[in-house]
C-alpha cells in the first residue's frame, strides 16, 4: 500500500490533544481521513500501484492485504511525514512511503527511503473507535448529485479566511444563492461588521451567456414618422 507525502499531510488538521478520535488519522487502502467533530476531510489514495518503482529487499517489503484499516495517532503520522525525503522538485519516488511487512493487528510499520537508506517507523494503532463517516455522508445526502456546483480556487478562499482571522471574527455566515451569482460572507466582532462578496470561478461564464442572450434578442423596430401620423 503506497501513500504519497500529500496523503499524510492531512495529519495537520487533526487535534493536538489526546481527546477521543479527533487526534487520530484514519488510514485505509482507499483514503486517509481526519475529523474534529465539526468538519471531516478525506483524501483519496491514488489507485495506481507504485510498489514496482520502489526499492524492495528481503527485510523491507510492502505489506499487501485486500483490506487495510488502521487508526494512527497524530504524533506518529507527523513523525512519518517528516521522515519522507524529497520536496516539490524531487522525483515522485522520493515522496512516497508504504506500509511495511511487519504490520500486524497492533502496530503498523511505515517505510521510507532515499534510495540508499531505509527508515522504518513502527506506530502503535490507536484503540479508539473512529466515527463512521460513510454513514454521515449517506445521511447528509452528500453522495447525490448536487443541484448547484460552484468552483473556487483554494488559495483564493484562503486569502479571505486569513483576512477574517486577522480581523478576529469568531464566525462567518455564508450565503449561497445560485451557481451564476456570487456568494456572500458576513461576520461581526464587537459591532464591527464585515461583508465579503465571493465570486465563483464560473461567474464569468455565466455573464458571457447572459451577454450572448442579450445580443441575440431582437430589438423592437422603430416606428416611422408616417406610421405614427396614421395612428394619430
Amino acid at each position: 500500500m503506497i501513500l504519497n507525502k500529500e496523503d499524510l499531510l492531512i495529519y495537520t488538521l487533526a487535534e493536538k490533544n489526546d481527546r477521543y478520535a479527533t487526534s487520530n488519522v484514519h488510514i485505509t487502502e482507499k483514503f486517509t481521513e481526519v475529523t474534529n467533530g465539526h468538519y471531516a476531510i478525506r483524501v483519496f489514495v491514488s489507485p495506481k500501484d507504485d510498489t514496482k518503482d520502489l526499492p524492495v529487499t528481503k527485510e523491507h517489503r510492502p505489506y499487501k492485504r485486500k483490506r487495510f484499516d488502521a487508526i494512527i495517532p497524530r504524533e506518529a503520522i507527523e513523525k512519518v511525514f517528516r521522515s519522507i525525503p524529497g520536496n516539490g522538485t524531487s522525483p515522485p519516488i522520493l515522496r512516497n512511503t508504504w506500509i511495511g511487512s511487519k504490520t500486524d493487528d497492533e502496530r503498523v510499520e511505515f517505510l521510507t527511503t532515499d534510495l540508499e537508506v531505509f527508515n522504518s517507523i513502527s506506530a502503535k494503532k490507536s484503540e479508539t473507535r473512529y466515527p463512521n463517516l460513510d454513514k454521515v455522508i449517506a445521511s447528509s445526502k452528500l453522495r447525490r448529485k448536487a443541484k448547484t456546483e460552484l468552483g473556487f480556487n483554494p488559495q483564493y478562499m484562503k486569502v479571505l479566511c486569513d483576512f477574517a482571522i486577522k480581523l478576529g471574527l469568531d464566525q462567518i455566515k455564508l450565503s449561497v444563492y445560485s451557481e451564476d451569482k456570487p456568494m456572500k460572507l458576513e461576520g461581526e466582532k464587537y459591532g464591527r461588521k464585515v461583508l465579503i462578496i465571493l465570486m465563483p470561478s464560473r461567474l464569468k461564464e455565466g455573464l458571457n451567456v447572459l451577454k450572448k442572450e442579450k445580443k441575440e434578442k431582437p430589438e423592437p423596430e422603430e416606428k416611422t414618422s408616417e406610421e405614427s401620423t396614421q395612428r394619430a
